[in-house]
């Protein structure tokens, strides 16, 4: 039988997960936009990652750690639960429901048909200083402005690739920058810099504000990165791959450059 929770309103949304939330907080109560949770939680991240399949870039944090994270900055209680028990999964979400309960759940995205992706694109104050720290400083090479760097240096080896391989990575990247993949536009830089202009009229501080300006015009370049990579998933062509790793290069410094002024520009409003 049917089930539908009361005065549950949908609403559109960029990202899946903060939308999601969104939802779910606005039926308690207690609206917050996106790009608010997205950054109370520090959500932003880069990571370059080769894969058998595919090589593939994210970022975002991993799914629980940032839903966990906000939590503990909201000062709330959440339950983050996997398992592979379908059946009961199922019908512990169903009871939820039937008790006026909306649940978040989530699902892989080669599993919902309507996506059309490939069987093997499985994914698996502070918040700010948080999100510059970690990506300046990085525990790994494919982490971080790293992550950026060695980016722009594998995409070159792309070359190597066979048709269907080239073809496969630039599709399956076009989706993890660009809006159409649940980003918000620019690989989450776009949100990130709304993020940041609504926390700096809150904060009264322009050079925020200025600097939330400068994330969303990052945002652009990389939804132009992405533009490029639907070309390489189209053609097949890989003399698209040198002007590919030359823009990643240039975004490379650009985000250099605007987590050391942001750190700056936090650690000095923190301060006054």
């Amino acid at each position: 039988m049917e089930q539908i929770v009361k005065n549950f309103k949908t609403q559109g949304g960029k990202h899946c997960i903060t939308n999601s939330l969104k939802q779910i907080f606005t039926y308690y109560g207690y609206a917050m936009s996106e790009e608010m949770m997205f950054g109370l939680a520090s959500g932003l991240s880069f990571l370059y990652i080769n894969q058998s399949s595919s090589p593939m870039i994210n970022g975002r944090t991993k799914v629980f750690e940032f839903e966990k994270k906000l939590a503990e900055r909201l000062n709330i209680k959440t339950g983050c639960r996997s398992g592979k028990d379908y059946d009961r999964i199922s019908a512990v979400s169903k009871h939820m429901i039937d008790t006026g309960n909306p649940v978040l759940i989530y699902v892989d995205m080669p599993y919902m048909s309507y996506l059309g992706m490939d069987k093997d694109s499985h994914f698996g104050g502070h918040a700010v200083e948080e999100t510059c720290r970690t990506m300046l400083n990085p525990p790994a090479q494919l982490l971080g402005i790293n992550g950026i760097m060695k980016f722009s240096k594998e995409i070159l080896k792309w070359e190597k690739f066979d048709s269907a391989k080239l073809r496969q990575a630039g599709m399956v990247n076009y989706f993890q920058i660009n809006e159409s993949g649940g980003t918000g536009g620019g690989i989450f830089r776009s949100m990130y810099g709304h993020f940041l202009t609504e926390a700096a009229h809150i904060l009264e501080d322009d050079t925020i504000a200025s600097l939330g300006q400068e994330f969303i015009r990052a945002s652009e370049l990389w939804d132009s990165i992405a533009d490029g990579l639907w070309q390489l998933s189209l053609a097949g062509d890989t003399a698209l791959l040198k002007k590919l790793s030359r823009s990643i290069r240039y975004i490379y410094d650009i985000e250099k450059t605007l987590y050391l002024s942001l750190e700056k520009a936090i650690n000095s409003t923190c301060l006054s």
